[in-house]
């Protein structure tokens, strides 16, 4: 059945490429703006809005990069949705056509639904991605000529002080910091306010990543709502329940459990334990409401009636309203600190060279709020919701720090061998690997995750820690050793991604503790397989980063 954390699981792929797409196209604006930072105040914004062109092409570049495959990822999470939906209840209906309960169906009418949602989504979401190019565009304009109106703010203040003009012969460099100062205002200002993505009949700008993610559950929602009304119809059958769950809205709350007909009649009906109960019209409950019972961000679902078979589902365990008040909260506020965590490394990530020590901090207090949150509920916490992937889908290789090019497909388990003996650390060592991203978060390293991918890097920024993306699945020593490589970059005081190319030996040698460290574990373990195998990988990879291979005699100096 479609229960909430499927109708989740659903629609987090194309929710999820929103997500990353908006902050992509926020940081290209940031890259934009922050690059160069120094130049006289006229010169500045004409060169800043001669570049309006070149940030429109990308932008729609990094918006057709992400939507590329979308068309299959609407298809394919509509017929999963669909599968979903019908899970076992084809079956229950089959079989109660053949025991003479019900009519049998004539004809399937589930995929006129599956057409006509897609099409919708479809639309709505070319939609949004036309109204968000257009907003980036406008957002930049703003950006620059917000700019400007802080750059002469600030430099007003300065000059009301007698400092600023004792310091009259250091205007170029304090032009610059003030410059500087501005545009991290300007940019915090534009990551707070973000994109527009749809514009309601009321006037409300909606936030892309936001209108999808309500359109995209709601859609996910009433597919499978629709498939299985449909499919009870051709069944010649009318009365379901209505689920239950923890969370419930207020509009829902007070229906769950109880029976309803979709052509709106009452009356009594003979369950499969000899039970009878009275349903009523579904007009009579909230439905149609935006809020109400199926409504926008609905957890329910009918629950299909077969006269004379159907044994009541969940009626006496519904959870007590104040506790069902308490866990939805709880899953808001998990939602409102992720929000906030992803918006505070958005600033950062925007903001390049021109982000502070405070805008660092507080992601950390975020972070920290997030620890304390899950430590006092028990929630789940859900890292994904948190990071900022500034990488479209669609591109096929990246380099990884730890073990060369990788792609989806390319990665397999041997290059994390240990997955295949222990599986992924949060089933193996949940506690310990805890520990490692909490302290990996309080030193201010951004972890990200994307499948098939495992890798340190260090920052762009000398001085600053670096950046982290991991696949979920991945075992308890790949954390090890990419623990390992924050552990010797923070050693050698952050010396930066391009002092670490520079110095291909350096390199071979923290890549060489990293395996050392997997190879003693695999040891300890009792795994001396998994052990010669790492061997094998520190090997080949020291080869990789120095330019030598068996038999090749012009390794580098």
């Amino acid at each position: 059945m479609i229960t909430p954390q499927k109708i989740q699981e659903l629609a987090d792929p194309i929710e999820s490429v929103y997500i990353h797409m908006v902050d992509q196209l926020l940081v290209n604006i940031g890259k934009h703006i922050t690059s160069p930072a120094w130049t006289h105040t006229a010169s500045w914004e004409i060169q800043k809005l001669s570049e309006l062109g070149q940030l429109t092409q990308e932008n729609a570049e990094i918006i057709n990069a992400w939507i590329a495959e979308m068309p299959q990822e609407i298809r394919d999470t509509m017929e999963a949705t669909r599968a979903a939906a019908l899970d076992r209840l084809e079956q229950q209906l089959s079989r109660a056509a053949e025991d003479g309960y019900i009519a049998p169906a004539m004809t399937d009418s589930t995929e006129q639904v599956l057409t006509a949602y897609m099409q919708q989504a479809a639309d709505r979401l070319n939609l949004v991605n036309t109204t968000m190019l257009q907003s980036s565009v406008e957002q930049y304009q703003r950006a620059v000529a917000l700019t400007e109106q802080e750059v002469s703010r600030l430099e007003a203040q300065k000059s009301a002080t007698q400092e600023f003009l004792n310091e009259a012969a250091g205007n170029v460099v304090s032009g610059a910091e003030t410059r500087v100062q501005a545009i991290n205002r300007v940019i915090r200002r534009i990551s707070d306010e973000g994109l527009t993505g749809f514009i309601d009949r009321a006037g409300r700008h909606w936030a892309p990543e936001a209108y999808v993610n309500m359109d995209i559950r709601t859609t996910v929602h009433n597919v499978a709502i629709q498939s299985i009304q449909n499919r009870m119809q051709d069944y010649g059958t009318d009365v379901f329940q209505v689920s239950s769950h923890a969370g419930a809205r207020p509009g829902c709350y007070p229906y769950q459990g109880k029976f309803y007909s979709w052509n709106n009649s009452s009356g009594s009906i003979e369950l499969g334990n000899g039970s009878v109960v009275d349903y009523e019209p579904l007009n009579s409950t909230t439905y149609g409401q935006a809020a109400g019972l199926f409504g926008i961000n609905c957890g329910h679902y009918p629950i299909p009636v077969i006269p004379g078979v159907t044994i009541p589902h969940g009626a006496d365990n519904i959870q007590p309203e104040e506790e069902n008040k308490k866990a939805y909260a709880e899953s808001q506020e998990q939602r409102a600190l992720e929000r906030q965590i992803r918006e505070a490394k958005r600033v950062v990530e925007m903001a390049g060279d021109t982000a502070t020590k405070e805008d660092r901090a507080k992601v950390r207090d975020l972070q920290s709020q997030m620890r304390e949150f899950v430590g006092r509920t028990g929630r789940t916490r859900r890292y994904d919701r948190e990071s900022v992937n500034v990488s479209a889908q669609s591109h096929s290789l990246q380099r990884d720090s730890t073990r060369g090019i990788v792609n989806k497909e390319a990665l397999h388990t041997y290059h994390d061998p240990m997955r295949e003996k222990m599986g992924s650390a949060f089933d193996s060592h949940p506690h310990e690997v805890e520990k490692i991203i909490r302290r990996l978060e309080q030193a201010g390293v951004e972890i990200l995750w994307q499948d098939g991918n495992m890798s340190y890097s260090p920052s762009l920024i000398p001085g600053n820690p670096g950046q982290m993306i991991m696949d979920r699945a991945a075992s308890y020593s790949a954390w090890l050793h990419e623990q390992k490589h924050f552990d010797d970059d923070a050693r050698l005081g952050y010396p930066g991604f391009t002092a670490l190319i520079e110095n291909p030996r350096q390199f071979a040698e923290m890549e060489y503790n990293a395996y050392t460290v997997e190879i003693e574990f695999a040891r300890a373990n009792g795994y001396e397989g998994i052990a010669k195998r790492l061997e094998r990988l520190r090997f080949e990879r020291r080869q990789e980063i120095l330019g030598t291979q068996r038999g090749n005699k012009q390794a580098q100096k």
